[in-house]
């Protein structure tokens, strides 16, 4: 019998890597969670070379398979961090640990993140000790306050990572060229909304020139009308794919005004647009469903911090999901640092009227979905990534932690900083003098 039962709550990083890659995985006794909510007892998950081979009931388990005993555990597939700057920023104040953003004059929309991102960044651990296996890695905007007219407004291109700490983390390099309404796009763009928006619509109409000339196969240069205009042509080429609709737009926008504007650019350019932010989102909640806009939202934001948060409300993830608009999460204290929280965010969302099974959905296929990544991301079913979460408990239950996280087949190590922290000072009666404890 080769059989190997993995019961630990925490393996050495050296042990899983020696066997998990090896050999077909099956995981028992699971109580799946499907990304609709829909529990299902008694079920089979195969996994062998970084995917679910095959999931159901009645699945024969061979001798050659390594197995996790899930013991009537609810299972679901991993969740995903839809914003922050995970794996770009290790400690914000200070600044050789940050690369989320750029203050270079003529590089915005092709500031790709991807590049910079950090695998073994200490932050990772502990996110995926909460069951988060994928991140959305966000640019952040650089703005110092004396850019001229719409110069600043794009961060650069977000990508998504696994958290599996591996060098091949970077799943999708380009997931979304990443733009400013609302404040800070104001104040980016020289002091107004409205040349926020006229800095987007030039981008958008010069990456449909791009699209419309063929400059794919020759030498592009901007028209005169754009002349002066702070991108540059790599910048264009990343215009021309959110211009094609190949990559979204993923627009920071809180008041309803700005996403009401987000909405009339989606219909006037024919893109894809995500909102991110959304604090007034519900108040536009019919014509986002029509326009098949979802929103990633801050789902913590119920007190009118800024004039543009004036409409927040706790149960808006609620009206947006009644509504048919498709929800993923964020929060103040729920990125990078803290990316943990975001289950607590969806609980947060559930108490507030949010159906359970949406916020579960919310937290795994939805937030990869917006993005149209949720082929293979957010799912468990066959032929998808084998991102996969054992969990203690229900996911949303403050007191409920995964026994065992997947990352593409690998049973993941589930220490981290804190808990090797916690344990190094549990026992205070150590021989060791304190400085060495």
């Amino acid at each position: 019998m080769k059989t190997k039962v993995i019961l630990g709550l925490s393996l050495a990083a050296a042990v899983v890597s020696s066997w998990s890659m090896a050999q077909p995985l099956a995981i028992t006794g699971a109580n799946i969670v499907s990304s609709e909510g829909v529990i299902q007892e008694g079920v089979t998950i195969i996994v062998d070379q970084g995917t679910i081979q095959a999931i159901g009931d009645n699945i024969p388990v061979t001798d050659d398979m390594d197995l996790v005993d899930a013991q009537g555990r609810w299972v679901t597939s991993g969740f995903v961090a839809a914003s922050g700057n995970l794996g770009l920023e290790e400690v914000g104040a200070v600044g050789d640990s940050v690369d989320t953003r750029t203050k270079h004059e003529q590089l915005t929309a092709a500031f790709e993140v991807a590049d910079a991102f950090n695998a073994a960044s200490t932050l990772i651990p502990v996110a995926r000790t909460d069951g988060i296996t994928s991140a959305l890695i966000m640019p952040s905007l650089s703005n110092d306050g004396d850019e001229g007219a719409y110069d600043r407004i794009f961060a650069g291109t977000a990508a998504l990572a696994d958290l599996s700490g591996q060098l091949d983390s970077i799943r999708v390099r380009t997931a979304g060229v990443v733009a400013y309404l609302g404040d800070r796009g104001k104040d980016a763009a020289g002091g107004s909304r409205a040349a926020a928006l006229a800095g987007l619509r030039a981008a958008l109409e010069a990456g449909k020139l791009y699209n419309e000339s063929g400059a794919a196969s020759k030498r592009f240069a901007l028209p005169e009308s754009l002349e002066g205009a702070p991108f540059s042509a790599e910048d264009v080429r990343q215009f021309a794919l959110v211009a094609k609709g190949d990559l979204p737009l993923i627009v920071h926008a809180d008041r309803v005004a700005d996403i009401a504007q987000a909405i009339k650019i989606q219909q006037q350019f024919g893109i894809r647009v995500v909102i991110i932010g959304g604090a007034e989102a519900w108040k536009v909640a019919a014509q986002l469903a029509d326009a098949n806009i979802g929103v990633i939202l801050n789902g913590e934001n119920n007190l009118p911090v800024s004039f543009d948060h004036l409409g927040a409300r706790l149960d808006s993830a609620a009206i947006l999901s009644r509504a048919g608009v498709e929800i993923a999460f964020s929060g103040e204290n729920a990125t990078t640092h803290n990316a943990r929280n975001m289950r607590q965010v969806a609980g947060l969302a559930v108490a507030h009227g949010l159906e359970w099974g949406q916020a579960i959905r919310a937290l795994s296929r939805s937030a990869a979905g917006l993005l149209g990544l949720d082929a293979d991301v957010g799912q468990l079913r066959a032929g998808a990534i084998a991102d996969v979460v054992v969990w203690d408990g229900d996911p949303l239950e403050l007191d409920t932690y995964p026994s065992h996280v997947l990352i593409k087949g690998e049973v993941m190590d589930l220490s981290n900083r804190q808990t090797k922290l916690r344990d190094r000072y549990l026992d205070l009666k150590s021989e060791l003098p304190p400085a060495y404890r």
